[in-house]
Parts: structure tokens; C-alpha cells; sequence
């Protein structure tokens, strides 16, 4: 029985003489693992649909417990991504993280809007590059269920005077609280100046659709990169060498 679905090309590995190995991320299924027979011979149909970083409506059969992709029509192809290549790089390390959290049979509709929202942005859109990175970086962690407590001071729950975000435990703290709470001296905490907390705390919540519809400034990128990139490596306890490639390039 062939079945239809939308879904968001991450990964591609070639396999045998013609065929690919997709990692799509759909909305209903999580990341799934499709198997497109021929899509490297020339003039196969599927190619279109079947490109790196291409959202696609494919037709799907199963074959001997395989996943196989019959049709593949594509949605968007995201073209602005091919002829920049630290856009390029970005959405590889995007790619990369979503991957790992988006597993199968995970359904998150959320996380393939924040993937075709942010791949957008860098394809289309004038923003700056690390102000989209900022935004997917934190607003991938809260869809994954790994959100911080923005809201207070964990200790004195007030507005935190120079704010620190505690990389682990995910919380807020004042300076001079953490220094009096023995639980919180300990591990990495980084400074969240007031207009680096603003954008943090905007990403967060805010409708997908006006993500990155926020005042800014260029000149606090660097400040909320450093944050947001530290939170979601220390979540996710990991390190990702397309995320180095992008920063050399």
C-alpha cells in the first residue's frame, strides 16, 4: 500500500550503484529513513525531490521492512541556500541538530515548521545569519522539551540583576544569588546582558511564524550565539563539526 506525506530532505547517503538513503523529517512521523531506487541515474524522476535540504511530497511504499520512495514532488527547494555557502554550512549544522532530536515516530509539527521557517529565513530573507542560528538554537531546545527557566531569578524569583543562565540546570540567577547558593557555584554559567535575556526570552515563546520579528542589534549577536550555542551543546551534551566548518568559514 503506497502511503503520502510531506516531509523535510536532512541527510543523503549515497547507496549501491543509484540509489540514496534520505533522512526526512516529516511532521506526523518524526525523522524517518527512505530508500529512493535509481535517483542518481540521469533524468531519474525523483531527483528533484529528492535534493539535500528539499521539502518534498513523496509517495511512500514498504518493501522487505524498507521505507520506499515511489514519487517525490518537491514543495520548496530552498535555491538562496545553493549559492552561499556559509548559508550552505548553517543549514548543515541546522540539519545536524535536528536529526538528533527529531527521532522516529516522534511527531512534532512544531520542529519541521522551526526547520522550513529557519531554512527559509536563510534562503529568502534578509536576516543575519547568526540571529536565524540564535533563534533555531533556542527555539529547538524548548520544541525538544529542553526549555529554560527565563522567567525569574531562581533564587530570589525576581528580575535577575546581571543575569546569568546556568548551562545545566537551565535556569536564571542573579550574580550575586549564585554566588550565595552552593547548588549553582558550581558548573558553567554564562552572562545574559539585558538585551541578549530579551531576545532569549522572545525565542522562546514566540509564535513560529514571528520568530525572528524582534528588535535587534547587530552588535549583540555575538553575545546571544555564545549563549544559545553553549545551552543547546550542554542540553544535548554533544559537539557538532558542521557548526565548526561554519564558524571557519
Amino acid at each position: 500500500m503506497k502511503t503520502a506525506l510531506k516531509g523535510l530532505v536532512l541527510r543523503e547517503t549515497k547507496y549501491k550503484e543509484a540509489d540514496k538513503i534520505l533522512t526526512v523529517l516529516t511532521s506526523d512521523r518524526g525523522c524517518l529513513s527512505l530508500r529512493a531506487r535509481g535517483v542518481l541515474r540521469k533524468n531519474s524522476k525523483l531527483a528533484p525531490g529528492c535534493q539535500l535540504f528539499t521539502y518534498s511530497e513523496f509517495t511512500v511504499y514498504t518493501a522487505s521492512g524498507i521505507d520506499m520512495v515511489a514519487e517525490a514532488d518537491p514543495v520548496e527547494m530552498f535555491l538562496g541556500l545553493r549559492s552561499d555557502i556559509k548559508k550552505l554550512a548553517l543549514a548543515a549544522y541546522i540539519a545536524d541538530v535536528l536529526c538528533q532530536l527529531a527521532d522516529e515516530d516522534s511527531a512534532n509539527g512544531n520542529m519541521l515548521r522551526l526547520a522550513l521557517n529557519s531554512f527559509y529565513a536563510l534562503s529568502a530573507l534578509s536576516y543575519p545569519l547568526e540571529l536565524v542560528r540564535g533563534a533555531f538554537e533556542l527555539r529547538a531546545m524548548a520544541e525538544a522539551g529542553f526549555a529554560p527557566d527565563l522567567s525569574a531569578c531562581s533564587v530570589c524569583l525576581s528580575e535577575p540583576a546581571e543575569a546569568l543562565l546556568h548551562l545545566r540546570s537551565g535556569v536564571l540567577t542573579c550574580r550575586a544569588c549564585r554566588v550565595r547558593t552552593p547548588e549553582l557555584a558550581q558548573g558553567v554559567a554564562l552572562p545574559c546582558p539585558p538585551a541578549v535575556l530579551a531576545l532569549v526570552r522572545h525565542f522562546e515563546t514566540a509564535p513560529l511564524n514571528r520568530l525572528l520579528s524582534v528588535p535587534y542589534t547587530e552588535a549583540v549577536l555575538p553575545e546571544l550565539t555564545q549563549v544559545t550555542e553553549s545551552y543547546l551543546a550542554a542540553q544535548m551534551e554533544k559537539s557538532f563539526p558542521t557548526l565548526d566548518y561554519y564558524k571557519k568559514l
